[in-house]
């Protein structure tokens, strides 16, 4: 079963970036259902405003981490 952690990690390591979930999909080879539950689980996971990723979309599956 997989924990919350893994995604944690793996965003912790990309400190500083914003990912989105195909990106954290492609490298930890974990389903999009799978990691969305995670993050919605995790305190330290926030998703990223799209504007700040050059997006005028009302919501963007962009994630980074916040300590």
């Amino acid at each position: 079963m997989l924990s919350c952690a893994v995604v944690e990690d793996y965003l912790k390591m990309h400190n500083g970036k914003n990912l989105s979930i195909k990106t954290i999909r492609k490298d930890l080879k974990i389903s999009r259902a799978k990691i969305i539950r995670l993050i919605s689980t995790s305190k330290h996971i926030v998703a990223v405003k799209p504007l700040d990723v050059g997006s005028l979309a009302y919501f963007l599956h962009v994630y980074t981490y916040k300590a």
